[in-house]
């Protein structure tokens, strides 16, 4: 799977998610006892997917962000000149916008 292509697909998982929990809400008075077991495990088996995907997309977020601050560490050593004048410069736009205020 691409890495576009998660968000996409849990939006939709969470989608057929609440569209069955509206289903089993809605049947629930009319359903027979082994009607909505059927459904309640249906539910459950959903509920788990989504909790995988949730952990792999977590997973994912955190190696991404460990490997953002490994390389950004990497260039502060590497020059840290320029970590010092980018930091400055923020400092001096950010207090320029609060005193406008």
């Amino acid at each position: 799977m691409k890495k576009n292509e998660k968000p996409d697909t849990m939006q939709r998982e969470f989608y057929n998610l609440l569209a069955d929990i509206e289903t089993l809400m809605k049947d629930s008075e009319t359903l027979t006892a082994k009607q909505f077991s059927d459904a309640r495990a249906k539910l459950e088996n959903k509920v788990a997917s989504a909790k995988e995907s949730m952990i792999e997309v977590g997973e994912d977020l955190g190696r991404h962000a460990r490997k953002t601050a490994t390389n950004a560490n990497q260039r502060v050593h590497e020059e840290p000149w320029k970590a010092v004048g980018v930091a400055v410069v923020a400092g001096l736009l950010a207090g320029l916008l609060f005193a406008r205020r």
